[in-house]
């Protein structure tokens, strides 16, 4: 798995080097940032600035109060966007 960003270039260079995505390997994406539908990239989506302006709360929060947060675990929804680097694996690999 890797962020998006740069999830595409790995995506490309073993289909460049013959290996078959999806098929003998599948790659995922993380953010569903815009490359990833260039790259036709199976990503988890998440909702990003959601995230930043949590983590920005949470910062204020404890810097006025001068106590860490009470707890570090945060859940923000995601899901799986199924595009053109996944699929089953083969039943005969070459």
């Amino acid at each position: 798995m890797a962020g998006t960003r740069c999830g595409g270039r790995p995506v490309e260079a073993l289909g460049s080097a013959g290996v078959r995505i999806p098929g003998e390997l599948s790659g995922v994406g993380v953010d569903d940032h815009d490359l990833s539908r260039l790259f036709d990239l199976t990503t988890v989506a998440q909702p990003v600035r959601e995230r930043g302006r949590i983590a920005a709360r949470r910062l204020v929060a404890w810097a006025i109060s001068e106590q860490p947060p009470e707890t570090n675990v945060v859940t923000v929804p995601t899901h799986l966007l199924v595009r053109g680097t996944t699929a089953p694996p083969d039943p005969c690999p070459r």
